[in-house]
């Protein structure tokens, strides 16, 4: 029970990753703003 839960957790991050990484490419300068810290505000 521990193992799939521990699988589900790092299959969930994975996705998260990848949405942001899709996300990023798909608006890539706000993406990009949206990574680095915002100095300018």
């Amino acid at each position: 029970m521990l193992h799939k839960s521990r699988r589900y957790i790092g299959t969930i991050n994975l996705a998260v990753k990848t949405t942001i990484i899709v996300i990023a490419s798909m608006s890539d300068t706000s993406g990009r703003r949206a990574l680095q810290p915002t100095h300018r505000f």
